[in-house]
């Protein structure tokens, strides 16, 4: 080996700390730093060492297409390395994320060729070791391998690579990146320097090395915030049924644009304040998904086709007509809770999911339809229990677990008699001391050890958007007993005239909170911890000047979507598609009737002038010519070398062609 002694096994070591595989890490260590004491050494041939590395190969892309399909179930892997972890922390080991959990990996995936190197008399590989490609043109060529490298070095980066695929703090990752990088080099400095200059320009290197990847966080936050905006612009905010991304960690300013999504109208009874489209389970460090039940299945309207009940009929209940694009015809349907039936509302399909979710799959660019909701009991949609008899609503993250059990007991919820006490012990809570800020000025970076964001704003910052507060509550109703679930969708609170006829809904009106289900009245309830200041906060920060503007011509636009997409039974659409290719038609026949037309006089259009290119003139086309016409053409491939050479084999061909006068006549 060509890395300083032990060096090896630090990485090793290092990764097994970050990766949570620290039983492997130091078996697979002391296994490769051992080979510094045993002088024996296998004669591996050449075909030996490709044969390993291509069992590396075919170990990185077994590796690749396992964490693939094991992405949304139970990782074999990841279970034994837990089993044999003997870290004390909660949760140590891998992360959800199957890309990063791939990159763990690649440390044992390349350790049988690290091992070969370590213990075969050779240390030092060709290229075509490497590459088949390069390794067959060698084969086919007769061409002696010379040369190579050492592979140490690769794979001790290798294993600081592995480590750096983890979702812990970063402040003790990277002093011990620093610390693994300077052991590394500090055999391969320059002898003509002093150690302790030497040492200084390390530790200066690694200060500003973290200076700036503190930089480089903050910069990816607003570029993050910056690209998401626009995407969400692009896809006109393309709801993911399966997945909610949160801002939840990340430095910068919640930004969304004033952009009008849809119109909400009251028919009967108030507007309600929220309106959903989607609701989650599973919370992961900055992500909310869907749990087990979240496959859609079919809704089926009523005989008039534009009806669609969800639920089973209530006597007295509200309506309100919501107008919203969609793309491409589909999307989720933003609905207030409660709703238990659709009216007007043609689309072609609709479907819906145990969260309550509901989907168009094919409909038309506007739809405008009529939400019908009250207090009602949804049985269909309660809280989803897992084959093992546990509620999927009352499950807390592993990383959260420690300061909601703090909070919990701050707040006493153990004690608390019934659900009522408990809803408003927390509301108190959060309406007491937190304040809202779409700012965030601490990152997952910035942040020690073993606290995450959700603890630094529950105990420390106490200052948050609607997610941080979404999500806290949600968590902290679960702790208490009480099943509920995250939510996403749209506050309702900006009418557009004095009488509250109509109200719009912007995209920066997105909202989350959490809701409950009641046991009570057997369904879900809203329930919402941010600060009511949070919407005039909102207006203050993010509406531009120009907003009037730009509401005229969203006006226009909708004026004229409503007229496209009004007709129900699409006859319009109909009509229009046939005069396009009326229209179509009549051009092309006009294109053909104006082919070989004369110029008026009758006279037909000269034709175009053939272009006289240099060379053309040359009177060895016209040998050639004469040639063919002597029998004596060139074949189709052949070159003019080949040609002569050919006539001057075959010299009786050539006496033919003179005798016909095919040459005579041009000489």
């Amino acid at each position: 080996m060509k890395t300083p002694p032990w060096v090896v096994l630090g990485a090793l070591l290092f990764w097994g700390w970050q990766a949570g595989a620290i039983v492997f890490a130091a078996l697979m260590g002391i296994a490769l730093e051992s080979s510094r004491l045993v002088k024996a050494r296998w004669e591996f041939t050449s075909k030996e060492y490709n044969r390993i590395w291509d069992l590396c190969g075919l170990l990185f892309l077994g590796a690749a297409l396992y964490c693939f399909a094991t992405r949304d179930s139970e990782n074999l892997v990841v279970t034994l390395l837990n089993a044999l972890n003997f870290d004390d922390r909660d949760e140590v080991v891998y992360t959800a994320n199957v890309s990063l959990l791939f990159f763990q990996w690649w440390p044992m995936i390349f350790f049988p060729f690290a091992m070969a190197q370590a213990y075969g008399a050779r240390d030092r590989h060709p290229v075509g070791t490497f590459f088949y490609f390069v390794r067959r043109k060698e084969r086919l060529a007769g061409i002696e391998p010379k040369g190579g490298f050492n592979i140490s070095y690769i794979y001790l980066a290798i294993c600081l690579f592995g480590a750096s695929a983890s979702e812990h703090g970063q402040g003790g990752f990277y002093l011990g990146f620093a610390i693994m990088a300077g052991w590394a080099l500090w055999h391969l400095r320059p002898h003509r320097f002093r150690w302790p200059v030497w040492g200084s320009l390390i530790l200066a290197v690694s200060w500003f090395g973290y200076e700036g990847h503190k930089g480089l966080h903050r910069l990816q936050g607003h570029l993050e915030s910056g690209v998401m905006q626009w995407v969400t612009r692009w896809m006109n905010r393309e709801v993911d049924p399966n997945k909610s991304y949160t801002r939840i960690g990340r430095i910068g300013d919640m930004k969304l644009s004033g952009k009008i999504l849809m119109r909400v109208k009251p028919l009967q009874g108030p507007v309600p304040g929220l309106i959903r489209d989607s609701a989650y389970s599973i919370f992961h460090r900055q992500h909310w998904n869907a749990g087990k039940d979240r496959e859609f299945s079919s809704a089926f309207p009523e005989e008039d086709t534009t009806t669609w009940t969800l639920e089973a009929e209530q006597q007295r209940t509200n309506s309100i007509r919501i107008s919203a694009y969609l793309n491409r015809g589909k999307g989720i349907l933003t609905l207030p809770a409660g709703t238990w039936q659709l009216a007007d509302l043609f689309v072609g399909e609709l479907n819906r999911n145990r969260y309550g979710v509901v989907q168009i799959v094919q409909g038309p660019g506007l739809v405008q339809y009529q939400a019908r909701f009250g207090a009602i009991a949804t049985p269909g949609l309660a809280s989803i229990v897992d084959d093992e008899g546990r509620v999927e609503d009352l499950g807390l993250p592993r990383d959260e677990q420690e300061v909601i059990d703090r909070v919990a007991r701050l707040l006493r919820l153990d004690e608390r008699k019934n659900e009522r006490e408990k809803l408003a012990v927390i509301a108190q809570f959060f309406a007491r001391d937190f304040e809202c800020s779409t700012y965030q000025e601490m990152g997952s970076a910035d942040l020690p050890d073993g606290v995450t964001p959700l603890s630094y704003f529950l105990e420390t910052s106490k200052k948050g958007h609607c997610e941080f507060y979404g999500t806290a509550a949600t968590l902290l109703l679960r702790r208490a007993g009480i099943p509920a679930r995250y939510a996403n969708g749209y506050s309702v609170h900006e009418a557009t005239d004095d009488d509250g006829g109509e109200f719009v809904v912007r995209e920066r009106h997105g909202h989350a909170w959490a809701i409950y289900w009641s046991q009570d009245e057997q369904r879900w309830i809203d329930f919402d911890t941010t600060p009511a200041s949070w919407r005039e906060a909102e207006e203050e920060a993010h509406k531009p000047p120009f907003e009037a503007v730009s509401d005229f011509f969203n006006r226009i636009k909708f004026a004229v979507s409503s007229w496209w997409w009004g007709s129900r039974d699409g006859r319009f659409q109909q009509y229009l598609a046939g005069a396009v290719v009326l229209l179509v038609a009549f051009l092309f026949w006009r294109l053909l009737r104006g082919r070989g037309r004369k110029k008026g006089g009758g006279e037909v259009l000269a034709p175009a002038a053939v272009v006289a290119w240099p060379g053309m003139d040359s009177a060895f086309y016209e040998i050639e010519k004469r040639l063919e016409t002597a029998g004596l053409m060139r074949y189709e491939g052949e070159t003019f070398g080949e040609w002569l050479r050919r006539l001057q084999g075959g010299a009786s061909g050539l006496d033919i062609a003179f005798k016909s006068g095919a040459i005579t006549g041009m000489l």
